[in-house]
């Protein structure tokens, strides 16, 4: 009976990890845009989950509706590359309901980068000449400063989606109708890749790390390379923020927030992927260059308690 028992003391150890843990994981539900996911989430989860018992599960919703998500319950963690949408109260902008009840952290900036076709020798754009490209203003490429090609196909994110967000307040001042109606608006940037390996004549804004990915150069943009340098020296004129979304109660959530606080660490900061996107404390020189309306949204945030750079 003796040797029976020892025998099982010392198959005990097998016999738990081939049956799994005897108590339940700690299962956080979270929904991203995909450069935050693949830049820094996946990494940074696999480092902090496995050491605090701790599981990610992603919540099938659109990336454009982290904020949403979070905000109604449906998932404790986003990631969004968009601030939060706004509309127009008593004499100021304000973050429309659905999207007030979240605290964002930022986390790290990324460019929007302008790809082409590889047969396209284009290499360079002034920011007017994209307003134009984008408005429909030019729609040959000669017009552009590129003999070769014929009409511009434009590819774009669908509506609300975070480039398009991006573009609008960048770009237009936030005014959606300023985007040419002649644009094939797509459901993913995989999709509008795609299409710019597919035809010459057609040019698409997409985040740097879907084009890098893809191996597709760039564009330079007022003569500012398209990278994280270039956002770094502060020329490069086109950008996504990437933040953290969090419930406001976080720091009664002892899971979210012991990752929030792991995120914010020295050690958690090294997990952004620095190839692909630049640390927010490292680009706060593009706060000042932001625009009009996109200083609107950053203060409507703000006072309504949303952005907080340190989680506080």
């Amino acid at each position: 009976m003796y040797r029976l028992t020892a025998l099982r003391l010392r198959l005990l150890p097998l016999l738990l990890a081939l049956s799994g843990p005897l108590y339940a994981f700690d299962t956080i539900d979270y929904v991203s845009c995909h450069s935050l996911d693949e830049w820094m989430f996946q990494p940074l989860f696999q480092a902090y989950g496995r050491s605090r018992d701790v599981n990610f599960r992603a919540v099938s919703v659109g990336e454009s509706q982290a904020i949403a998500a979070v905000a109604s319950g449906q998932a404790e963690l986003g990631g969004a590359c968009r601030l939060p949408l706004t509309e127009r109260g008593y004499g100021q902008l304000e973050v429309v309901a659905e999207e007030s009840r979240v605290v964002l952290i930022p986390l790290a900036w990324e460019p929007l980068v302008v790809v082409v076709n590889p047969r396209n020798t284009l290499r360079e754009l002034r920011m007017d000449q994209l307003r134009d490209l984008i408005s429909g203003e030019r729609r040959q490429w000669n017009e552009l400063g590129w003999a070769g090609g014929g009409e511009v196909e434009l590819y774009l994110a669908e509506v609300q989606t975070s480039v398009d967000v991006n573009l609008r307040l960048q770009l237009f001042e936030g005014k959606a109708e300023a985007i040419s109606p002649n644009a094939t608006r797509v459901s993913d940037e995989h999709e509008a890749l795609r299409a710019v390996r597919r035809s010459i004549n057609a040019v698409a804004v997409v985040p740097y790390s879907d084009a890098a990915a893809a191996g597709l150069r760039p564009l330079t943009l007022n003569g500012a390379d398209a990278n994280p340098g270039g956002l770094r020296s502060g020329r490069y004129p086109l950008y996504q923020l990437l933040s953290l979304v969090v419930p406001r109660d976080y720091r009664l959530r002892p899971g979210v927030n012991g990752l929030v606080n792991f995120i914010l660490s020295d050690k958690g900061q090294g997990y952004i992927d620095r190839k692909v996107l630049l640390p927010y404390v490292y680009g706060l020189s593009l706060l000042s260059q932001q625009g009009y309306q996109s200083s609107l949204a950053m203060q409507a945030a703000e006072r309504a308690g949303i952005y907080r750079p340190q989680g506080e």
